[in-house]
C-alpha cells in the first residue's frame, strides 16, 4: 500500500513536468513566430544578398495589399522620366485596301515625351510574409533575381537592335527621297522602344553597355531623318483655286510639311512630291428646325515626282450647322482645317513613309 501511495504522486509529478515542458515549448514557438523579422525594418534579407537580388517591403491591412506594395517598392527603382523628341506619329487616318479611311490610334508630333519603366510582374516574387498582431497589418517581402531578369531584358534589347539595324540598312539604301525619310522616321520609332529596357538593364547591371548598330543614337537618327526630310520638296495644289478656303488649306498643309522637316515649294517643277486637294462644299439650306448645314469634302491625292500614279489618297468630310448659311459655312471650314491639321501627318506616315 505504501508502495502504491509513494509511486502515484511521483507519476503525477512526472506527467505534470512533461505537460509544463510541452506548454513551455509551445509558448516559445509562439513567441518565436510572433517575433518581428529583421527584413520588415531593414528591407533586406540574409537569404537574398543585394549583389544577387533586389528586395522591397510592403505593408497593408491585407496580404494582397502588402504584396502589391512590396512589388511596387522594387518597381520604383526602375521608374524614371525620359525626355525624348518624337517626329513619328501614330496614324489618326487609316486607309484600308479598298481606300476607305477610318479613325485609328491617336498620336501627335510633340517635344518632351515623358516615359517610364517598370518591371514585369513575373520577374517579382513574394518570398515571405508576416502578420503583426499588435497592429493587425501584414508585411510582405518582394524579391527580384538580378541575373534572370537581366537575361530577359537583354534578349528584348537584342531583338529591338536587330530590328533597328534592318531599318537603318533599308534607309541607307533607299533612293526615293520621301521613302528614305520614312525609313529614318521608322528607325527613330524603333529606337524609342529601347528606352524602358535600357533603363532596366542599367539598374540591374550598371557596368553593361549595349552595342548600337552603326553607332546609332537618338541624335544621330534625328539628324539622318532631318537630312532626308530636307530632300523632300512638296508642292501643294488646291482646287478650286482663288478662294479663302483654298488658301487656308494650302497653309495648313504647308505648316504640316514644315513641321515634319520637309520643304514646301511654289513651283511644281522643283517638287519631289505633289499633294493635290479637291474641295467640294454643299449647303443644305434651311431645315425644318431652323438650322442650315454645310458639308465640306477634301479629297487628297499624293503623287511622286514625274508620276501620274496616285501613291496614297484619302477623303476627309465634315458637316456642320449654324443659325444661317454663313455661320454654317464658317464652322465647316474651321473644322476641315482642324481635321487636316490633326490627322494628315499620321496618314502620310502610315500610307507612304512607314
Amino acid at each position: 500500500m505504501n508502495r502504491f501511495n509513494t509511486t502515484f504522486p511521483l507519476s503525477l509529478a512526472i506527467c505534470a513536468g512533461i505537460v509544463l515542458i510541452g506548454v513551455s515549448a509551445i509558448s516559445c514557438a509562439t513567441s518565436a513566430a510572433a517575433k518581428r523579422p529583421a527584413w520588415v525594418d531593414l528591407g533586406q534579407h540574409d537569404k537574398y544578398p543585394e549583389r544577387r537580388f533586389m528586395t522591397g517591403v510592403g505593408q497593408g491591412d491585407t496580404r494582397e495589399k502588402a504584396a502589391d506594395r512590396a512589388r511596387a517598392e522594387i518597381s520604383k527603382r526602375f521608374s524614371v522620366s525620359v525626355e525624348s523628341r518624337t517626329v513619328v506619329v501614330e496614324s489618326t487616318w487609316i486607309q484600308d485596301s479598298n481606300g476607305a479611311v477610318s479613325q485609328g490610334s491617336a498620336g501627335m508630333v510633340t517635344d518632351g515625351v515623358a516615359t517610364s519603366s517598370s518591371m514585369q510582374l513575373e520577374d517579382l516574387t513574394i518570398a515571405e510574409t508576416w502578420f503583426d498582431k499588435k497592429t493587425a497589418h501584414y508585411y510582405a517581402l518582394a524579391v527580384l533575381d538580378r541575373a534572370s531578369t537581366f537575361d530577359r531584358v537583354e534578349k528584348a534589347i537584342d531583338g529591338i537592335l536587330k530590328d533597328l539595324a534592318a531599318v537603318m540598312e533599308q534607309a541607307e539604301s533607299e533612293t526615293d527621297a520621301l521613302r528614305k525619310a520614312g525609313r529614318w522616321a521608322t528607325a527613330m520609332r524603333v529606337f524609342s522602344r529601347l528606352d524602358p529596357f535600357l533603363l532596366q538593364a542599367r539598374v540591374l547591371n550598371p557596368n553593361w553597355t549595349p552595342e548600337f548598330p552603326g553607332g546609332a543614337s537618338e541624335g544621330s537618327l534625328r539628324r539622318a531623318f532631318e537630312t532626308a526630310a530636307k530632300q523632300v520638296r512638296v508642292f501643294v495644289s488646291v482646287a478650286p483655286e482663288d478662294t479663302k478656303l483654298a488658301e487656308r488649306v494650302i497653309n495648313a498643309f504647308r505648316n504640316l510639311m514644315t513641321t515634319a522637316g520637309m520643304v514646301c515649294v511654289s513651283d511644281e517643277s522643283g517638287a519631289t512630291v505633289r499633294l493635290q486637294v479637291e474641295l467640294t462644299a454643299r449647303d443644305s439650306g434651311k431645315t425644318p428646325s431652323g438650322f442650315e448645314f454645310t458639308e465640306i469634302e477634301a479629297a487628297v491625292s499624293i503623287y511622286l515626282e514625274g508620276s501620274a500614279e496616285v501613291i496614297a489618297s484619302t477623303t476627309r468630310k465634315v458637316r456642320e450647322g449654324g443659325l444661317n448659311g454663313k455661320q454654317a459655312r464658317a464652322t465647316a471650314e474651321d473644322w476641315i482645317i482642324k481635321d487636316i491639321s490633326r490627322g494628315f501627318l499620321g496618314f502620310l506616315y502610315q500610307s507612304v513613309l512607314k
